[in-house]
C-alpha cells in the first residue's frame, strides 16, 4: 500500500510539474541594442544606452531603456511599436520615479543596420530633447 500511495504521488508530482512548466512562455526572446543618445541642452555629449524588446500578445514590445545620467543609473519602460528589425518604430516610455514622473516619444528609422531617431518629453507639454541611435547586439 506504501508503495501504491508513493507511485502515485510521484505521478502527482510529474503531471503538476509538467503543467507548471507549460505554462512558463520561454518562446519570449529578448532583443537587445546597444547606442547612444544625445540631450538638447547638452548636444556635445553623448549619453550610452541599452535598450530590451519583448514582443508582447498585442504584437508591439515590451520596452526597457537603461542609461546613466549624471552618474546615476535610470531605467524606462513603455512599448515600442513597429518593425525592430528593419523599422520604422516609435514608442512611449517612462521612468518609475515617484518624485518625478516623466515620460517620452520616440520615432526611429532603420538604415545601414541602425535604428536613427528623435526623442521628445511629453510629461507637461510636447518638445524636442534630442536624438537617438543604437543598433542589435552582435551577442
Amino acid at each position: 500500500m506504501k508503495k501504491l500511495i508513493s507511485i502515485l504521488l510521484c505521478c502527482l508530482f510529474v503531471i503538476t510539474g509538467l503543467s507548471v512548466a507549460k505554462d512558463i512562455d520561454t518562446s519570449k526572446d529578448e532583443l537587445k541594442y546597444t547606442g547612444k543618445f544625445k540631450w538638447n541642452r547638452k548636444a556635445d555629449k553623448e549619453y550610452d544606452v541599452k535598450a530590451v524588446f519583448v514582443k508582447n500578445e498585442d504584437g508591439n514590445y515590451d520596452a526597457k531603456f537603461l542609461f546613466d545620467w549624471n552618474k546615476k543609473p535610470y531605467t524606462y519602460t513603455g512599448i515600442v511599436k513597429g518593425d525592430v528589425e528593419k523599422g520604422p518604430i516609435s514608442g512611449e516610455i517612462y521612468n518609475e520615479s515617484k518624485k518625478r514622473k516623466r515620460k517620452f516619444t520616440f520615432e526611429c528609422a532603420f538604415k545601414d543596420g541602425k535604428f536613427t531617431g528623435t526623442h521628445k518629453e511629453i510629461t507637461k507639454k510636447s518638445k524636442e530633447t534630442g536624438v537617438i541611435y543604437f543598433s542589435k547586439d552582435k551577442s
